[in-house]
């Protein structure tokens, strides 16, 4: 037994100094600003070491806006948790309607959120960190379909989808009433009805293929 508690205990215990410097991280920047947060006050606040600290995030910024390991796997379990009967691109929409929903929602995302908005240094950092989520999406599919994580649909599918929750987040930072839920899924259903059945078909090439020259 020792040996199976062991690593889910160490895992445990990174999972807590993670959520303990994150919460320090954006607590002394809603507090203090941007310009004023040190990886050293970070460290101090969450009583850990800047080894310690560099052991989780490879920046100050990295700290407030990545999304956690624990993120990560909870995203996979919630596609992998969608109805075998579900399309991958119908669970993958459900799952990360769900998952954007509840995250966005909690205390600290609150917190994270406006200092996005106030920062777009962090909004950039940030969208860049999102892409990091495709890798996830793109492993969840893959054990969905049997197919490889490299096969082009699955690479294409993440891709696409979460450049769907980096527009809908976008869009939300300036717009913070409107409905995060709502906006990921109509941008989401774009991918399913294609470009062909959205707004650009009332335009003036409606009804016919335009190649560029």
């Amino acid at each position: 037994m020792d040996a199976v508690a062991t690593p889910a205990l160490r895992e445990r215990k990174k999972a807590a100094t993670y959520a303990t410097l994150r919460e320090a991280a954006v607590t002394l920047c809603a507090d203090d600003g941007l310009d004023a947060l040190t990886i050293d006050a970070i460290c101090l606040r969450a009583n850990v070491s800047r080894r310690t600290f560099f052991n989780y995030f490879p920046e100050r910024d990295d700290a407030i806006i990545s999304w956690s390991p624990q993120d990560h796997t909870e995203l996979v379990e919630m596609i992998l948790g969608r109805p075998r009967t579900e399309d991958p691109l119908t669970a993958v929409e459900a799952a990360l309607v769900d998952f954007v929903d509840t995250a966005t929602t909690t205390p600290l995302w609150r917190a994270r959120i406006e200092l996005l908005r106030r920062h777009p240094r962090l909004r950039e950092r940030f969208s860049s960190m999102s892409r990091r989520m495709e890798t996830s999406v793109a492993d969840a599919v893959a054990q969905r379909t049997g197919h490889s994580q490299s096969d082009v649909v699955v690479t294409m599918l993440a891709a696409a989808a979460l450049a769907a929750v980096r527009t809908t987040l976008t869009l939300w930072f300036s717009n913070p009433t409107a409905d995060v839920r709502e906006l990921l899924h109509d941008h989401l259903e774009v991918l399913r009805t294609g470009f062909a059945a959205s707004s650009f078909a009332t335009g003036a090439n409606a009804g016919g293929r335009h190649r560029p020259a």
